[in-house]
């Protein structure tokens, strides 16, 4: 029997809208590519985690000069919410409205920040976020409070607080989704790219999908690679979900299709899935898989030899004073700028800080949303008689220098991604 709905995709997006439909009576059908993650001793082992590589995906990208390079996109129930670091922020009421940047101008959005408010109220009693309202001068109106109380700052971070404040500044507290007694019952370590195998992490899997398969119409498949949809006669609603499992190639109708496959994958799917124009699914504007924008790390560390960071998780703090200005000319901080020799990227977003490991910040910045940083599957995951089939050639294509620099990567399924 076919569901009424499915769901394609278990991460944060997926798992959240399955949460919603939980008690509706629609028989919900959740396909996802990998497997769950289980307890392990590498799950708390950095070395595993940030040297051998245990949890990383098993395909390699290739730039444009032929180098092969594995990426950070993760295959897993929850998907690479497994792996985040636990911070919920709300974007700024500013965010919502056009701004210029060093890097050019963030549009606005179609809808106003008090829109998404009743929404932003709910994710967090979802996400049991950790937190307060009041010291951040860039917080929006919240009209529920957090729940529960903020993580509690280690006694170098709480230090540098003081420090912050007496310097006139703002610093404030970070809004995790992380009940520190239960992770650190696992293991003391912070939880920033280690993977959540218990409840410590309120991830997508760990929260909201717990939540939604309580209900017993709402199932989840997993291994279930998702290869195009089938597009019905009409031109307007999708026939078939094309996936294979278990090495099987299947398909399944339902009235309802929700992609949430993650930024790539789910413009993958949709430009390799057959349409009258032959530009996929739902892209007669032929923005499909552009203008992703990279979120850049920038790490700035300070040493004094009369003071030591013996924090375990730190990551507690942000100072948003020059969030929305405080650049030349009143623009926010948002230019990022490499290493000797490497290229300078610019941001359209400025930076967040967090107090990072030796008591120095870490910034957070967005590019700006351009159309040629894009994502293109190179070949059809059709044969000639409309099976889908996985392409265990396929490539993608990611630049990070010029317009004119590409790199490419090779995974299972086949995307082209280009970030130029």
């Amino acid at each position: 029997m076919n569901p009424d709905i499915v769901i394609i995709g278990s991460g944060i997006g997926g798992s959240t809208i399955a949460s919603g439909l939980a008690g509706s009576g629609a028989k919900v059908l959740i396909l996802e590519r990998g497997e769950r993650l289980t307890p392990s001793p590498q799950a708390r082992d950095t070395r595993s985690i940030f040297i051998d590589g245990h949890f990383r995906p098993r395909e390699t990208w290739r730039e444009a000069g032929g180098g092969r390079f594995n990426p950070g996109n993760y295959y897993n129930v929850g998907g690479n919410s497994k792996f985040y670091g636990g911070v919920l922020l709300r974007c700024r009421r500013q965010d919502f409205s056009e701004m210029q940047h060093f890097g050019g101008v963030s549009p606005a959005w179609p809808f106003a920040y008090e829109e998404l408010e009743p929404w932003y109220s709910k994710a967090e009693q979802l996400f049991r976020v950790r937190g307060e309202v009041g010291d951040d001068p860039t917080e929006p109106f919240h009209s529920v409070p957090c729940a529960f109380a903020p993580v509690p700052d280690e006694p170098p971070i709480a230090r540098a607080r003081a420090e912050l404040k007496a310097l006139g500044l703002h610093p404030a507290t970070l809004p995790l989704g992380v009940d520190i007694e239960a992770w650190l019952n696992g293991g003391r370590t912070g939880w920033d790219a280690f993977p959540n195998t218990g409840v410590g992490k309120m991830d997508a899997e760990s929260a909201p999908l717990v939540a939604a398969l309580r209900d017993t119409d709402i199932t989840l498949l997993t291994g279930a690679h998702v290869g195009h949809l089938e597009l019905a006669s009409d031109g307007r609603t999708i026939a078939a979900v094309h996936y294979r499992h278990d090495g099987q190639s299947t398909k399944v109708s339902p009235k309802l299709v929700i992609l949430s496959a993650g930024a790539i994958m789910s413009s993958v799917i949709l430009q390799r899935s057959r349409s009258p124009k032959g530009n996929g699914l739902a892209n007669s504007s032929g923005q499909v898989g552009r203008n992703f924008m990279n979120h850049n790390s920038v790490a700035m560390l300070a040493i004094d030899p009369r003071r030591r960071n013996d924090s375990v998780y730190q990551k507690t703090l942000m100072l948003n004073d020059y969030y929305l200005s405080g650049g030349s000319g009143g623009k926010p901080l948002g230019a990022h700028r490499r290493g000797a020799g490497a290229a300078r990227r610019r941001s359209h977003s400025p930076y967040r800080f967090q107090v990072d490991a030796a008591g120095g910040p870490a910034g957070a910045s967005i590019e700006a949303p351009l159309a040629k940083d894009r994502c293109i599957p190179p070949f059809p995951f059709l044969d000639r008689v409309g099976i889908g089939l996985p392409d265990q050639r396929a490539s993608a294509r990611t630049s990070r220098r010029s317009p004119k620099a590409y790199s490419q990567y090779e995974p299972y399924d086949g995307v082209k991604a280009s970030i130029m």
